[in-house]
């Protein structure tokens, strides 16, 4: 009987994931990487063809050729899913962060939210184990154990120590046996159905990162050790009586094992820092496997023999169908962090990834290198035309370039500017560019005005320079720090002279810093900042806002929406429609961690509102090519695009509420499947229809019998032409109606 197992993973969302939620109603999509770049925390698989995975922000995919191509699944949360189990019959449960419980009953085609013990919505569930059908747990924070013993259909809570480390993950090894893991302790084990737990190894002080179990008494865990000196020491123990007593394996003690996976009672894999090792003979000796490098894999799943799956950070999903001998990344596209981007032309695009370029000619549907810097390292990038454009780079030495191209990418031609650190870059027009750089005791603008080709040189002294922005080729801006303040200059000439401007200094706050300024025509304009509250010591953004050109400025009101947030990049489509992106700072348990963000202003600034409230991977750009289609950008190759200013498009409601009854309809817009999700008391069969602009009927799906006041259902819309449609959803003899966007 092979038991599932404990894992590595839950013990990172144990300390570190953020906990609030995302509205899955959006009209950003995932662009690079596909299918997309949400961490993925675990992988399981029904049989051999047919896997789930499950991850940051409510993301599901799901597999129905062996692992060859995943599909992403919509969402009915936006809280993280770290877990999924499988029952026998088909049935499917997927838990997470706030005390999320999803069921589905077909095969995961469609989800419902359980409720499981009134009180619960603020902790978080890290995992779920069953056995066989009936009996499973769920733990979470605070030593939380949820127990059902009518396969899910309802559940108690059975213990709980309120202040104590979580339960991270659970594995059920008989109807009354379980053995839980967690930060701090170790392994735990009930032998009454889970009233009391019991501390059972393997030493302390200890963290085991996962545990696995063939039978009821042969298992194995994995993890650390401290040692007397404050550091620790790797290791692999294996029990064959139930956990009673646990042997140490002989491994390289100086690797972390994060997870253990086995395929038969002597055949099993272990990840150590990236790599897998693999056992034939019950863990007696490991050997190193695998042609792949494997960091960043939380998860692996073996649905035969020979194919195995393993799922990770930034949507990391990687196959092997040979033992583990030979693994191929499944996701496409790149992955390198990019830090910029701009569009010069309406399908004319250029990114900046850390040590390369890469250029889009139809809108952004793909990209392609166009100066890839081996030994550099891409500092900004700007264009003032489809085919004249420059990027700062720095070398190993810290030598600083400007390297131009006349000719959309094809080319590049070096400048090299001795003892110049080159800071930012603006590119008003086709031929002229300004360069911000600090040097030896002054802080200076170079200015040319034919492309690169001649540069003259402005000097400013008593202040740390960050930003420079023109509005145009005459008028423009310097802005920096000094002595903890943000100071700015302007220019109305060119550069020829600049004079400083008075900036507000924000109340509550201890200081403030400078950074990236937009405007939205040559008189309204917005800064980003940094201030520090003068009671919490935290940081918070801090927007500043001109009416005139830039001659004043004055500060924005602190909206709650932006609290812990660090704006990166923002770009405005008219004066008081605009955007920011960039981090959204979590603190827990005296750590913190990231998490990109979008928000909108349709108010000058005043009121901010979450677009993609969470995803992953830190966001650093954000541009527009008119006045619906925007890309953002961030780590691991993130590129999101949106088609409706990131809206759902006017007129396309998501949600319909008709006499106190309600039908969620998302995403909205879609592309491969739609999810329908239902709130009101009338049960029986039902249909939906879809319905061109014309009027003439395209599709319709029959979905059977609505039996819970409650219900969620998918339907795939791929076969659908890209358009608008109008859908109607059957109920007996009501009728609802809305209107569906496919892309």
């Amino acid at each position: 009987m092979k038991l599932p197992p404990l894992t590595f993973i839950s013990v990172i969302l144990v300390l570190f994931l953020p906990v609030t939620a995302l509205s899955q109603v959006s009209g950003w999509q995932w662009r690079n990487p596909a299918p997309q770049g949400n961490d993925l925390y675990k992988v399981i698989f029904t049989d051999s063809l047919t896997g789930f995975a499950v991850g940051g922000y409510g993301t599901m995919l799901n597999t129905l050729d062996g692992g060859r191509t995943w599909d992403q699944l919509p969402g009915i949360t936006g809280d993280t899913l770290s877990s999924i189990a499988a029952l026998a019959n088909g049935t499917l449960f997927a838990l997470g962060l706030q005390g999320k419980l999803l069921k589905s009953v077909d095969h995961g085609s469609s989800w419902k939210k359980i409720n499981t013990v009134p009180g619960l919505d603020s902790l978080s569930f890290y995992d779920i184990s069953f056995f066989k059908n009936d009996t499973g747990y769920i733990v979470g924070d605070g030593h939380l154990v949820l127990k059902t013993t009518d396969g899910g259909d309802s559940w108690q809570l059975i213990h709980r120590e309120k202040g104590a480390f979580p339960y991270s993950t659970i594995a059920s090894i008989s109807p009354a046996a379980a053995i839980a893991t967690g930060p701090e302790f170790g392994l735990s084990k009930t032998t009454d159905g889970g009233i009391t737990w019991k501390y059972i190894g393997p030493g302390t002080p200890s963290h085991v990162f996962s545990a696995f179990f063939t039978s009821v008494d042969t298992g194995y865990c994995s993890g650390i050790i401290s040692d007397s000196l404050g550091g620790h020491n790797g290791f692999i123990c294996k029990t064959t009586n139930g956990g009673s007593s646990w042997n140490r394996l002989a491994v390289d003690t100086s690797k972390e094992y994060n997870y253990l996976y086995f395929t038969t009672p002597s055949e099993g894999f272990v990840l150590g820092d990236g790599h897998l090792y693999k056992t034939i003979n019950g863990g007696q000796s490991w050997m190193p496997t695998g042609n792949m490098d494997l960091t960043g894999v939380w998860s692996l799943c073996f649905p035969t023999a020979t194919a195995g799956c393993g799922v990770g950070a930034l949507g990391k999903v990687c196959m092997t169908h040979d033992g583990g001998i030979t693994w191929d990344d499944l996701r496409k596209g790149f992955r390198d962090d990019i830090n910029y981007i701009t569009f010069p032309g309406a399908d004319t695009g250029f990114i900046a990834c850390n040590t390369r370029v890469m250029k889009t000619n139809d809108g952004g549907n793909n990209w392609f290198t166009v100066d890839s810097l081996s030994g550099s390292w891409v500092r900004r990038i700007a264009f003032g035309s489809p085919e004249a454009g420059m990027i700062i780079k720095s070398d190993n030495a810290y030598n600083y370039y400007i390297s131009s191209t006349r000719d959309g990418g094809k080319s590049w031609h070096d400048s090299l500017f001795n003892g110049k650190s080159l800071l930012d870059l603006n590119f008003p027009s086709a031929n002229t560019a300004y360069v911000l750089y600090l040097s030896t005791g002054e802080v200076g603008v170079l200015m040319t005005k034919d492309g690169g080709l001649n540069w003259s040189t402005t000097v400013f002294s008593g202040f740390s320079p960050s930003y420079l922005y023109f509005i145009n080729r005459d008028t423009g801006f310097v802005r920096g720090v000094a002595w903890n303040n943000s100071v700015l200059y302007k220019t109305k000439n060119g550069g020829l002279t600049w004079e400083q401007k008075t900036l507000p200094y924000p109340v509550g706050s201890d200081f403030y810093t400078g950074g990236k300024i937009f405007f939205t025509g040559n008189e309204t304009g917005y800064m980003l900042g940094t201030s520090v509250d003068t009671v919490t010591k935290k940081y918070f953004p801090l927007l500043l806002k001109t009416t005139d050109a830039g001659e004043s400025w004055h500060y924005l009101p602190r909206s709650p929406q932006l609290a812990d947030c660090e704006l990166r990049d923002a770009f405005f489509l008219k004066a008081d429609t605009g955007f920011v992106t960039g981090v959204h700072w979590i603190y827990i348990n005296n750590g913190a961690s990231s998490e990109g963000t979008i928000l909108e202003t349709c108010d000058g600034g005043k009121n901010w509102e979450f677009q993609i409230h969470k995803t992953s991977n830190n966001l650093n750009g954000i541009t527009f090519i008119n006045n619906s289609t925007g890309f953002a950008v961030g780590a691991g190759g993130t590129i999101l695009g949106t088609s409706t200013r990131g809206d759902l498009p006017s007129g396309i409601p998501a949600i319909i509420v008709n006499a106190g009854r309600s039908l969620r309809v998302f995403p909205n817009p879609a592309t491969g499947l739609v999810t329908f999700s239902m709130n009101f008391s009338e049960t029986g069969p039902f249909y939906i229809r879809f319905f061109d602009i014309h009027g003439k009927l395209a599709r319709t799906n029959i979905h059977g019998f609505k039996a819970n006041r409650q219900d969620y259902f998918s339907c795939p819309v791929a076969g659908l032409e890209p358009g608008l449609y109008v859908y109607t959803l059957h109920i007996g003899n009501l009728l609802y109606t809305g209107k569906l966007l496919k892309q």
